[in-house]
């Protein structure tokens, strides 16, 4: 009986490490982004914001006419989500109505959103 009942402990504790492992936090992807590495995940959780328009790089676009400011992104690596959850908001484009500043991300490289569901603001 204590083995059954350890067994049983050690497979809920499986169970919880496994969920635990499942989630990651936007915050996280953004940093490797930052570092540009590659980024592929696969049925996962990403938790937070992922703001895209305000990388490490992110630079006054001094080409851009007008009495508008717009800061530009750019997305150096690959990036590759499959059948994930983002719970917070995913924003490569962004608009200040009131300062009239517009911020936008540039995929350098392969972009791919296959099959994710997304539960907050999404901006493209």
């Amino acid at each position: 009986m204590k083995k059954l009942v350890l067994n049983i402990v050690l497979i809920v504790g499986l169970a919880s490490i496994a969920q635990a492992q499942a989630e990651i936090s936007a915050k996280e992807i953004i940093e490797k982004i930052n570092l540009e590495e590659n980024i592929s995940y696969k049925n996962i959780v990403i938790t937070g914001d992922l703001d895209l328009t305000r990388l490490a790089n992110s630079r006054l676009d001094t080409d851009n006419k007008g009495d508008n400011k717009r800061y530009i992104s750019q997305v150096t690596s690959q990036i590759k989500f499959t059948n994930c959850v983002f719970k917070g908001k995913v924003l490569a484009h962004y608009h200040e109505e009131k300062d009239i500043t517009s911020y936008k991300t540039d995929f350098l490289e392969t972009a791919a959103f296959i099959n994710c569901t997304f539960k907050d603001v999404t901006s493209f």
